[in-house]
């Protein structure tokens, strides 16, 4: 009737269900899965905080990108500068104009990224640009460029226009121009956080919760509770 098992491996039998009845297997199973429960949700916190490190990261690269860019075009003292003619009409005003917008927009995105970035020397290079940036803000001011208690920059375009494109031209050509000096400081920035994608503790600890959490553990989890839920529903 029992085929292969004697009477102890019946015994054995009962007794395993006895265990099970009585709930302390089922116990151990809620403990197991507790543990496993409460390791996967300081798993998906950490990539959480690793996520929100990555796409600070991003915005830190992208809009010190953006504003190497505008800075390049504004300092550029060649015989493409866009303050190479002497006298300037109304559409070299207006590309001027174009350009110092844009980049007054993508100093105000970097430095907004950068002031609190976990990255100690990418904020204080954010710090010392802002301290640069209010020593000229005299000069900024008088060609149109306000300078907020914020540190941001926003410009007027008919002030702007109506200025001296000579004090400008000061402001904003050449390597040694305030233009210039946030040209370097936004190419470190750029450098700085690009280097601590491969050396940065978020996305190397997010690396390494992908490895604990590879295709055994998410298995073993998956195992878990799938006895814990078959133990609930008929013990």
């Amino acid at each position: 009737m029992f085929g292969s098992y004697g009477l102890s491996s019946i015994s054995g039998l009962f007794g395993d269900y006895a265990s099970i009845r009585s709930g302390t297997y089922a116990k151990l199973m809620r403990s197991v899965y507790s543990n496993q429960n409460s390791t996967v949700g300081r798993t998906n916190t950490s990539r959480a905080n690793a996520n929100n490190w990555l796409n600070q990261k991003n915005q830190i690269q992208d809009s010190s990108e953006q504003l190497v860019s505008d800075a390049t075009k504004l300092t550029n003292t060649g015989k493409n500068s866009l303050f190479a003619k002497g006298a300037y009409t109304e559409k070299d005003v207006d590309a001027i104009y174009q350009s110092v917008k844009s980049f007054a927009s993508d100093y105000n995105k970097m430095v907004d990224a950068s002031k609190t970035s976990s990255n100690s020397s990418v904020s204080g290079m954010a710090s010392n640009l802002a301290t640069t940036t209010k020593i000229v803000k005299g000069s900024l001011n008088d060609v149109g460029i306000d300078v907020d208690s914020e540190g941001k920059l926003s410009v007027n375009e008919k002030v702007f226009k109506n200025s001296d494109m000579r004090q400008v031209k000061r402001l904003f050509n050449g390597s040694s121009s305030y233009g210039g000096s946030v040209l370097s400081s936004a190419s470190r920035i750029n450098r700085m956080s690009a280097q601590s994608s491969s050396i940065g503790n978020g996305y190397g600890y997010y690396n390494s919760l992908g490895s604990l959490m590879g295709s055994s553990g998410r298995s073993s989890y998956g195992n878990y509770s799938n006895y814990y839920s078959l133990f609930n529903r008929y013990f």
